[in-house]
């Protein structure tokens, strides 16, 4: 979940959803990677029939903690924070223009505008999620994942 709200927030516009739709397709791959290992380890006579699937996910693991650590914050998390400042800084970086570029200062205004209309519209909780219709959409959406695990169709 984490991961396409993070490319929602730092894409431009005009890729955003590419960006998420490769994602997706980026996880199929690699549910399709798995099920190679798996099946051409699975008769190994040894431990290593499960070793080495793990350490396949271990290495790509290191590999995603280490791509992390050079990623900024996404702007929007400084507006809410009220760091304008690092806010620039943030977008300046992701979108490889001086912090004085008029589409830069353009675009940090419009996300700046949406997070100053997402407050005048109230806080919301958890508990909003249990309330209403939002109850059956929460159910519906749950029910879905765990029935897609569960039937063990990738």
């Amino acid at each position: 979940m984490i991961v396409p709200l993070y490319q929602s927030e730092t894409a431009p516009k005009w890729i955003r959803g590419t960006i998420v739709g490769c994602y997706q397709l980026a996880i199929t791959i690699g549910l399709f990677l798995a099920a190679i290992v798996n099946n051409s380890t699975g008769q190994r006579p040894d431990s290593s029939c499960y070793r080495i699937p793990v350490a396949l996910q271990f290495a790509w693991a290191i590999i995603l903690v280490g791509g992390m650590l050079f990623l900024p914050e996404t702007p929007r998390y400084y507006i809410k924070k009220g760091n304008y400042e690092k806010a620039i800084k943030s977008l300046s970086k992701l979108r490889r223009l001086p912090q004085d570029h008029p589409g830069l200062v353009e675009e940090l205004a419009e996300i700046r505008a949406n997070h100053e209309f997402e407050t005048t519209m109230g806080k919301g909780s958890y508990a909003d999620l249990l309330k209403g219709t939002m109850a059956k959409r929460l159910l519906t959406g749950c029910l879905l994942q765990a029935l897609q695990q569960l039937s063990g169709v990738s």
